[in-house]
């Protein structure tokens, strides 16, 4: 029951790299004889015997080492091609597409969930809705208002008692505008 599904670290899997694009897009490339030694895979793990921490420690030096030499003649590759003396298409190995495809996707769910995760569970409630008003100056700007809305009804009053005389005297003429300004013809 406590024996992984799998055994860790992943062994290294001796696959041929793939054209990715170009003419030669799905075909695999073997590499050349002499090109570099090929990684070595770890011998395989018999169920059920237990891993001491000197094993684990040696089979994850083998397999950044073997991940490093890899790295090393990609990079290799590539000053090749720019440098403009190998003209063939960057090829890349599956297994490197989805390591490189994992890395970012769990880069990315990092970005989502680590708020959910580590945010701040015990937050004070936020703030009511109508806490930035100050009812006293509330009431003071309505009673200000108030004051200037009686002070504004005479005049009103005056207009329009003007504009009912002058549409009496006017009776089918031209319409007579009242603006703020006085009366106007």
């Amino acid at each position: 029951m406590n024996q992984p599904v799998r055994n860790y670290p992943l062994r290294v899997v001796n696959e041929a790299a793939i054209f990715i694009a170009g003419e030669k897009r799905g075909q695999k490339v073997y590499p050349a004889p002499g090109a570099g030694p090929m990684p070595s895979v770890a011998p395989p793990m018999q169920p059920g015997m237990p891993m001491n921490f000197n094993q684990q420690q040696a089979m994850v030096a083998q397999q950044n080492s073997s991940m490093e030499m890899l790295e090393r003649r990609r990079e290799q590759e590539r000053a090749r091609q720019r440098s403009g003396s190998n003209n063939e298409i960057d090829t890349i190995s599956t297994r490197t597409l989805a390591l490189n495809r994992y890395k970012r996707n769990h880069d990315i769910m990092n970005e989502v969930f680590k708020f959910a995760a580590y945010g701040d569970k015990n937050a004070p409630p936020p703030p009511r809705p109508y806490s930035i008003f100050n009812k006293s100056e509330i009431e003071e700007k309505t009673a200000r208002l108030q004051e200037e809305i009686e002070a504004l009804k005479p005049t009103n009053a005056e207009r329009h008692a003007v504009r009912s005389q002058r549409e009496r005297e006017n009776l089918g003429g031209d319409p007579i505008d009242i603006g703020a300004d006085g009366i106007t013809a």
